[in-house]
């Protein structure tokens, strides 16, 4: 029987947003703490230094879970990795905002690297979702929003600082991924 051929349906847009706010506001957390590298320093009575040592702690974490925790979203469900992962990565941005001395802010900050590299689990979600008349089109959105978690970070975290303290950009980063996670 022919038939006027349908079009396969598409990704809902809703989605897609979700998906690209997903990978910016987890990516994002890798950047809050390096405009904040004065006031943490100065918080907890330590060298610059030593401040600075928090930002490879962020991105050492972040090098170990793009290593062995993104790769197990291609043997294990990936809804289910990417919600526990989002939710482990909110609890780890409560540490940084409620960590009590230098040193807890590193680990916190580590866990944070490791469980933020969930973004590079929700972009192959994404392609997986997307039909393939669409699929540049949704990676592409999803990408984006990824560039605009790293852009916005320094300038959002910086921002906060100003109103509330270093430890409130942390806060609000760890109930967006939260929420993210529900």
């Amino acid at each position: 029987m022919g038939g006027v051929p349908t079009d396969p349906p598409r990704m809902p847009r809703r989605l897609v947003a979700l998906l690209a706010l997903t990978c910016g506001a987890t990516v994002a957390n890798l950047w809050y703490v390096t405009p904040l590298l004065n006031e943490i320093a100065d918080g907890f009575g330590t060298s610059q230094a030593a401040a600075g040592l928090l930002v490879t702690a962020v991105q050492a974490g972040y090098v170990l879970g793009l290593a062995f925790l993104v790769p197990l979203a291609d043997r294990h469900e990936r809804r289910g990795l990417i919600v526990r992962v989002l939710a482990a990565t909110g609890l780890a941005g409560a540490a940084c905002a409620a960590a009590p001395s230098m040193a807890a802010l590193l680990v916190a900050l580590l866990a944070l690297g490791l469980t933020a590299a969930v973004a590079q689990m929700v972009v192959p979600l994404a392609s997986l979702l997307a039909g393939p008349g669409e699929r540049g089109r949704v990676v592409g959105i999803v990408m984006s929003g990824l560039l605009v978690g790293i852009l916005a970070a320094r300038t959002v975290a910086g921002g906060l600082a100003e109103l509330g303290g270093w430890r409130l950009g942390f806060a609000l980063g760890a109930a967006l991924t939260l929420t993210l996670a529900l």
